[in-house]
């Protein structure tokens, strides 16, 4: 075997051992890629979703993953994000393969994590090597991870050597001077110990040098050791006290050479010296304590014989040191104590207890008792062995003594407490624990003084009322801040040891206090007050009763105490004072003057008087009169019987009644009277009544206002000769005489004068009065001035006739558009409603300069736009100063310009001014030279207004006064606004149409562009259709050749297949663009044909399943039995429109089913005038998709836009929905869908379509293959016409088997030679040739009189409608598109030339390209499978074993076809997903 074979086998092997993961979403893909990676020996493992791809990355890492982007559900960006955020997987290299070719792609591939981008179509090489480049990258990344990894552990275990070492380390290399000797040393390593003990960290001494860092070295002599080390090699080990940089520390140091420098352990040992001089201290303190201590201390032995002595312990026994040394401890204790002294010393020696400590009597040397608390330990040995016992005893005789004399006190005391009859108790703070109670607790409560002892805190508070408990937790708050000999009093109620309550009233202080002064104990004394409390119970029940009867007595009750002084005390008043008084009952009491004060002053003095007189006799005292309140005056009743009391009070008890409404039932009459003349003198008219003779009789204040007269002056004056303008006396006086007779009613209006001679205009409302026998003694008026009312009306009038000239002038203007005659219309209409001397219209330049574009003026007034022809110094001659603003007449048009306005910029109507009235030019304060310019326009007074276009100030309405100066009214004001307003309008409405019209122009040019650019797109297209066409042609015909070889492999076939429906696919997106093409520019016909539309759907059906059944999806094709058979409408369009809808559901699909239903709607079958009749045949498709979201649905029937799914895909161009949607529209129907996200999709379209009762079946069948032509059929020759080689030759490799005769022509001029001379029977002709094209060779030979028997059949790859109508107008028969399929071809030559095909026999015309349609499995048909298995083939899943899945599926018995043949469809479309899920389902796992 050669070398290079060596190597490649070498190679290969250890590929092998390197596992691919390859996730692409299209199976051909995916195979390809496979195919290639398993020869060059690599392991490989197909995912067809990203989903899939991450359940087996992440349980077995592969060594690298080839990624594709555009996938549907998750993308190649999101698998790759998810993949580098898993520690197994964040390390395997990622090469991206996709079509996306933009730098903003292949950027965001490299942020989340790819390693390599490949743009697809790729060459295999390219592949190779980028995936040979990352594998050699990884190994080497895994070598340097290792060696780090083993340099880490090494690291790793020197340093927890050293830092596990509780002495400092430190290495230190020598620092050496020219001359060699050592000037210093630099760290070059420290532990933790080192470091602890430096009091620094090692990363900041390392490269430090030790005497710059450390200067002490030098001082303490460190320094010199150290150099003598290195340069002698001895060891150092000394101690020595370190004081320098802040160490203040024993240190134990050994150094030891190491290479030129030296390694140094040191250990603090001060801790140890510290040890030392403790214990050296701690005997001698003990010592000195020992002899100094106030209380006795001895040392006794095991036996108990005294060891050790102090001075106080001589001094309590009496016996002097030496003679104590000669005793037992025995000797000096009492007999009786021996006994329980010897069992504490046993129990120590047992260790049961470590010390005891007990008051017990002692025997002194003079036989005197002593008491004393001794307290005693055993000192054992490092073993625990016992050594002997230390004592301490104190004399507390002097102590004993005082508790004796205490007892007794406190039995003196107690019996003294005892003998109280109150409640005496002491407690601690803040803990609430008694302390002492005495007997008497027993008899008020119950308890015995020691239950009460025991009792905690919380127990207390739980005998307390719960209404009391916060008042005690206050009062204990209070407690704590009382000062001595202050006390606290309180009531409060307190469980008895019956459960009954019992009040309690107690009063407290403090007893003692802590050291820091904060109360520590509380004495207290309480009194049983219960019998007390009832008692208050029942006169509350009893005041309660009182007071119930009293608020519901219809009055007040009340008791008044008079002193002897003479002054009142209010002791009671009942709740009915609110109502009457209008004060509350605690007011009264407190101040009685508040009641007495709303007495009636009229009434108060009789009031007073009654009381007083009824305090002398004690008789009973009775009162009526009025009170005053806020609501008004109330009329009281009062009753009250004074009595005597031995002190010298009077007591009054009362009653007190309101009887307003008795006082006001008698006085309404008098009110009503009253009523009246308020009437009379309060209303705004005036009322007048007179006599007989027409004299004043009375005059009310509203008639003094009118006329100026008061009552006084007018008294018995007449009222004609008064009030009525001399010339209308006598009518007025005929009127009222004629009033007086009839004795009736009447009204006029008319002048009356008023005092200071002014006349107004009365309207008058006159009756006659009569007396109790109905005779006229007078009459009576009311007058109402209505002066203004008059003034309003003939305003108003005024008003209207004035909007009626408005209106007029505003209907001028809006009669024209034309602005010269608007102006001349306003201008002339405007002047006759003002009646003014001049209307003039003023229009601003861009410079604001200005001109006057219209006027109307009066005969005899100038024109400001007449000729001024030998004038040009007009203006100049007006000026009287250089410094003028207004400079000259300055244009050549004779026009007078105000440069006054020039030069302010429109003056004031810029700044917002609604108009300018000036009523005397001479009075504005204009400067001389404006005054002198509107001297030349004749102007004594003008109101001007400004027009606005839009929002800009276009011009000026002027209306100009000649004669004098003028008043300008609001009313003209108003209609100068008006005008103004309007004629910015027609200007707005004149721009406007001078747009309407520029726009219009330039619409026109658009348009023409436009369909110039359509005219380009389209011929554009056409080329590109017809370039793109014709590779394709050789590309699907030739796979159709190659189909039919019987020599290939299944995989040669399944390639063949790949690469025939990758061209179908290319053709049906060309056909898209074209047909959106075709929409946009409207040119998009129905070509109506019969067909069966049950077939038809079967056929899409079966077209459809195997893709379905490929993705696991149920396909579902529901027919109403009332749908017709045979109906007439757009058979390709209608097919168009199905394929896209359940193609797109099935695409979008992965669980679940996609259901098309067809309805008939029979409420909307309608007849024309045919006989066909037009019937609505509904289409409704299904699925269970993801959904569309639903800020997706408006733009979905949008060209080239595609939904976030459809883009995840990275499938399709956003043409299959809209194209759809306007070959439904072209059908007579509509599209609808309806959508919920994880739910699915719902399309629903209608058609209209004639029904047809049969159909004539005359195309040739296209589900066997062509083998011949029947016997007995003439030989046909067929001439072929093209330029290209290859579709020549795929024409002629598909007909000459078949029996025909073929010749071939390259262009339509070898065309027509072979024609003349061969007289073919048919001429496949194609239309786009050099030398001569296809139309011209077709007239040519159509033109011919043997050419109309010739069949000419276009073959091209135009796609437009109008090129094929202008294939058939140049004389073709029919024509057939390219790329074409083969039994088209075949079916139109058998239409033309009417040939009989033989057909290949039924057995031989299955292939393997096109296998039966698999079964949809479910989990139960897994079930008769063992666990065993389903676990295996659920594990071989999981890892995308493909091989262990078929080895797996060869085992299922082979009378289960159908679903071996389902699992292997599973297989070979990478659909390893739904085998996870199947076998993860079934039952029997």
């Amino acid at each position: 075997m050669l070398p290079s074979e060596n190597k490649y086998n070498h190679r290969k092997t250890e590929n092998a051992k390197t596992k691919i993961l390859i996730v692409d979403d299209q199976p051909s893909n995916l195979r390809f890629l496979s195919d290639v990676l398993n020869q060059k020996g690599y392991s490989v493992k197909r995912a067809i979703s990203g989903e899939l791809a991450l359940k087996y990355a992440i349980a077995s890492p592969p060594d690298l993953i080839l990624l594709d982007i555009m996938m549907p559900e998750i993308n190649g960006y999101e698998v790759c994000r998810k993949l580098k955020e898993n520690y197994q997987t964040k390390d395997v290299p990622v090469i991206f393969l996709s079509v996306l070719d933009q730098v903003s792609e292949k950027v965001k591939a490299f942020r989340v994590g790819g390693t390599d981008y490949i743009t697809k179509p790729f060459q295999v090489e390219e592949v190779l090597a980028r995936i040979e480049n990352q594998l050699t990258i990884k190994n080497l990344q895994k070598q340097l991870q290792t060696q780090n990894q083993h340099l880490q552990e090494t690291q790793s275990l020197i340093a927890s050597i050293l830092n596990s070492s509780l002495d400092g380390i430190t290495a230190l290399a020598s620092v050496r001077d020219s001359q060699g000797n050592i000037i210093d040393f630099k760290y070059i390593l420290l532990n933790k110990a080192a470091e602890k003990i430096k009091h620094c960290p090692g990363d900041y001494l390392v490269g430090k040098y030790l005497l710059k860092e450390f200067p002490g070295h030098q001082e303490s002599g460190l320094f010199e050791a150290y150099v003598k080390v290195v340069e002698t090699g001895e060891t150092l080990n000394i101690k020595i006290y370190y004081n320098h940089e802040n160490i203040q520390s024993w240190l134990q140091i050994t150094a030891v050479k190491l290479a030129d420098g030296l390694a140094i352990t040191f250990r603090d040992i001060t801790s140890e010296k510290q040890a030392q001089e403790a214990l050296r201290e701690s005997e001698e303190r003990f010592r000195a304590i020992f002899e100094q201590a106030a209380v006795g201390m001895t040392q006794v032995s095991l036996t108990g014989q005294f060891l050790r002595v102090n001075k106080q312990f001589c001094q309590i026994s009496g016996y002097p040191e030496p003679e104590l040394l000669q005793l037992c401890w025995q000797d000096w204790t009492l007999a009786e104590e021996i006994p329980r002294c010897l069992n504490y010393i046993n129990q120590l020696l047992a260790g049961k207890i470590h010390n005891y400590s007990g008051e017990k009597r002692l025997i002194r040397k003079d036989g005197q008792i002593k008491w004393v608390n001794i307290s005693t330990s055993l000192v054992r040995d490092c073993q625990g062995n016992p050594q002997y016992f230390i004592g301490i005893i104190e004399d507390i005789s002097q102590r004993k003594e005082i508790e004796e004399a205490l007892q007794k006190s406190q039995r003196w005391l107690q019996a003294i407490t005892d003998a109280n009859p109150n409640l005496l108790y002491i407690y601690t703070l803040p803990e609430i624990s008694s302390i002492y109670t005495n007997a008497e607790v027993v008899r008020i409560l119950g308890y015995t003084p020691e239950e009460l002892q025991h009792l905690q805190s919380k127990d207390w508070l739980n005998l307390i009322h719960p209404d009391d408990r916060q008042m005690m937790r206050e009062r204990f708050t209070k407690l704590e801040t009382i000062k001595d000999g202050e006390a606290i009093d309180f009531e409060y109620r307190i469980r008895h040891k019956n459960n009954q309550w019992r009040w309690l009233f107690s009063r407290e202080i403090v007893f003692s206090r802590t050291p820091d002064g904060k109360p520590e104990q509380i004495l207290g004394a309480a009194t049983d007050i219960s019998d007390r409390k009832t008692t208050e119970a029942a006169l509350k029940q009893s005041e309660a009763r009182f007071q119930k009867l009293a608020d519901n007595v219809p009055g007040i009750i009340y008791e008044i105490i008079q002193n002897p002084d003479g002054t009142f005390n209010l002791t009671y008043i009942s709740s009915a004072c609110r109502e009457i008084y209008e004060l509350e009952p605690e007011q009264i009491q407190n101040n009685l003057e508040l009641a007495c004060n709303k007495i009636h002053p009229d009434d108060r003095k009789i009031h007073d008087q009654t009381i007083q007189l009824c305090t002398q006799t004690l008789e009973p005292w009775r009162w009526e009169g009025r009170i005053v309140t806020s609501s008004g005056i109330k009329w009281i009743e009062a009753a009250a019987k004074p009595e005597s009391h031995p002190n010298g009070d009077i007591i009054w008890h009362g009653l007190m009644f309101d009887i307003t409404d008795r006082k006001l039932s008698s006085s309404k009459l008098r009110e009503s009277q009253k009523r009246l003349s308020f009437f009379v003198q309060q209303t705004p008219v005036a009322i007048i009544e007179w006599n007989k003779n027409f004299e004043i009789v009375a005059w009310n204040p509203a008639a003094e206002a009118i006329f100026g007269y008061q009552a006084e002056e007018i008294k018995n004056l007449n009222a004609i000769e008064l009030l009525v303008p001399p010339e209308q006396r006598e009518n007025v006086s005929d009127f009222l005489e004629k009033l007086m007779q009839e004795g009736s009613e009447k009204t006029n209006i008319n002048e009356n004068l008023t005092k200071d001679g002014k006349r107004i205009i009365c309207q008058w409302y006159n009756t006659v009065l009569v007396d109790n026998h109905s005779q006229v003694i007078g009459g009576a008026a009311m007058a109402i001035d209505i002066t203004e009312r008059q003034q309003s009306e003939a305003a108003l009038r005024e008003s209207a006739e004035r909007s009626k000239a408005i209106a007029k002038a505003i209907e001028r203007i809006r009669q024209t558009l034309n602005l010269e005659t608007i102006f001349k219309a306003t201008t002339s209409e405007l002047r006759q409603v003002l009646n003014c001397d001049r209307v003039a219209i003023y229009r601003f330049n861009p410079d604001w300069s200005g001109e006057f574009v219209a006027e109307s003026v009066t005969s005899n007034s100038v024109s400001l736009i007449t000729s001024n022809q030998g004038k040009p110094d007009m203006m100049t001659n007006s000026l009287e100063s250089d410094r003028c603003v207004i400079k000259t007449w300055d244009t050549p048009e004779d026009i007078i310009k105000d440069t006054y306005l020039q030069d302010t910029q429109g003056g004031a109507y810029t700044r917002g001014a609604s108009y300018l009235a000036v009523a005397d030019i001479y009075q504005a304060n204009f400067p001389q030279c404006y005054i002198n310019l509107l001297e030349q326009f004749q102007a004594k007074a003008y109101l001007t207004v400004p027009i606005f276009r839009g929002n800009k100030l276009w011009g000026l309405l002027a209306n100009y006064q000649s004669s004098s100066p003028r008043q300008w009214q609001e009313a003209e004001i108003d209609i100068v606004v008006q005008i103004g307003t309007q004629l910015a309008v027609a200007l707005q409405q004149a721009e406007l149409l001078e747009q309407t019209q520029r726009q219009s122009l330039e619409l026109r040019k658009a348009k023409e562009a436009a369909d110039a650019a359509n005219k380009a797109k389209s011929q554009f297209l056409a080329k590109m259709s017809h370039e793109l066409r014709t590779p394709l042609n050789a590309i699907l015909g030739f796979s159709q050749l190659l189909a039919r070889s019987p020599s290939l492999s299944l995989e040669q076939q399944e390639y063949i297949e790949i690469i025939n429906r990758s061209g179908e696919h290319l053709l049906d997106l060309i056909n898209d663009i074209l047909s959106m093409a075709k929409i946009e520019a409207g040119k998009v016909t129905l070509n109506e044909n019969p067909f069966n539309l049950h077939e038809l759907l079967n056929s899409i059906e079966e077209l459809l399943r195997l893709k379905a059944n490929a993705k696991g999806l149920r396909l579902l094709f529901e027919i109403a039995p009332q749908v017709p058979q045979y109906i007439q409408t757009d058979e390709s369009k209608l097919r168009q429109v199905l394929l896209n809808l359940l193609g797109n559901a099935i695409k979008f699909t992965h669980t679940g089913i996609v259901k098309l239903q067809v309805l008939l709607d029979e409420t909307e079958t309608t007849h024309h005038s045919s006989s066909t009749p037009q019937t609505k045949i509904v289409f409704i498709v299904q699925d269970t998709g993801p959904g569309i979201a639903p800020n997706e649905l408006s733009y979905l029937f949008q060209p080239f836009v595609q939904t976030q799914t459809g883009r995840q895909t990275g499938q399709g161009t956003g043409l299959g929905l809209p194209i759809s949607q306007q070959f439904i529209k072209l059908m007579g129907g509509d599209i609808t869908v309806c959508s919920q996200l994880s739910q699915g999709t719902t399309f629903t379209f209608h058609i209209f379509a004639h029904v047809v009762s049969h159909l004539e079946q005359n195309t040739i069948s296209s589900t066997k293959q062509i083998i011949g032509l029947e016997p007995n059929q003439p030989i046909y020759r067929i001439l072929i016409v093209e330029d290209l080689k290859e579709n020549r030759q795929l024409v002629v490799k598909l007909l000459t088997p078949l029996g025909f005769e073929i010749r071939e022509a390259e262009n339509g001029q070898q065309a027509i030679t072979l024609w003349e001379n061969w007289h073919p029977h048919l001429i496949w002709m194609d239309m786009q040739m050099p030398i001569m094209d296809g139309y011209e060779a077709t007239k040519y030979i159509k033109s011919q009189s043997q050419g109309h028997d010739t069949v000419i059949i276009a073959l091209t790859a135009s796609a437009f409608q109008e090129q094929q109508s202008d294939i058939l107008k140049a004389g073709c028969d029919d024509f057939l598109p390219k790329p074409f399929r083969e039994e088209m071809l075949l079916e139109k030559m058998a239409k033309h030339l009417g040939l009989r095909y033989l057909y290949q026999a039924d057995s031989s015309s299955t292939t393997a390209i096109h296998p039966l349609p698999a079964k949809i499995i479910n989990p139960n048909h897994l079930r008769i499978m063992p666990k065993e298995w389903l676990t295996k083939l659920h594990k071989a899943a999981l890892a995308i074993n493909d091989q262990e899945v078929t080895q797996l599926i060869q085992k299922i018995p082979a009378t289960q076809s159908e679903l071996i043949q389902g699992l292997v469809e599973l297989v070979d479309n990478f659909r390893m997903d739904i085998i996870i899920e199947l076998s993860r389902e079934c039952p029997d796992e």
